[in-house]
């Protein structure tokens, strides 16, 4: 958006501007929210980016809806915890906006990692081939499950993981990692490891934990490197 779109003083009436005040305390709104919203940029930036994602035009949102169903189409190819499928690149927070994947529930509502970069960051389309579980990985630090990445793997990232989940829950009903989770390679800004797992019905929910913790449902994803 350049300069000339953004908003500036004198474009909205008062009257506008009141009854946005309104519909923000009609969905529990405080005074002291609407206060955070002005002085944290982040919160404001959260707001801007769900209402474009509410917003986008149909022409658009059929394009990528259309883009996914392709991929789904193609279907996965599963060999021993091997995942092959097409990715078609699409960012985190677009996915989880698309109506098909709210009216199956296959993203989880949230919207605590709508601020990073890994959120919203597009990758270019291509063939993609995941290990997730990594096996054996459970019970382990994130250093040690790091070992047990071949050489031509990386941890995989949170998008590519979700994207998965998501076009096999589409192409075969069937829903991944229903009770554990994978750690992934993108960090909070508290530089704790973003898990991806518990696809359950209200589908898949985005997490995370310290790359030092063990536990019994906690295991990591792979990418073979393109």
């Amino acid at each position: 958006m350049s300069r000339a779109q953004q908003l500036k003083s004198g474009v909205v009436s008062l009257g506008l501007a009141h009854e946005w005040v309104c519909a923000f305390g009609r969905q529990g709104g405080t005074a002291a929210m609407l206060q955070q919203t002005i002085e944290d940029a982040s919160v404001m930036q959260r707001i801007i980016d769900a209402v474009k994602g509410e917003t986008q035009s149909a022409p658009e949102q059929d394009a990528v809806m259309q883009t996914l169903m392709a991929a789904v189409d193609k279907g996965v190819q599963c060999e021993n915890g091997v995942y092959r499928f097409f990715d078609p690149g699409m960012p985190l927070v677009v996915l989880r906006n698309l109506p098909v994947v709210r009216q199956k529930k296959l993203v989880y509502a949230q919207d605590w990692y709508d601020r990073y970069d890994w959120a919203k960051r597009e990758d270019a389309p291509q063939e993609r081939t995941l290990r997730i579980p990594v096996e054996g990985s459970f019970n382990m630090t994130f250093p040690n499950q790091e070992k047990l990445l071949t050489a031509d793997e990386e941890v995989a990232s949170t998008r590519s993981v979700a994207m998965l989940l998501v076009i096999n829950a589409l192409s075969t009903g069937k829903r991944l990692l229903p009770d554990c989770y994978v750690r992934c390679i993108d960090k909070d800004s508290d530089g704790r490891r973003v898990c991806v797992g518990d696809f359950d019905a209200d589908g898949l929910s985005v997490c995370y934990d310290w790359d030092d913790c063990c536990a019994p449902d906690i295991g990591v994803a792979a990418a073979r490197k393109s």
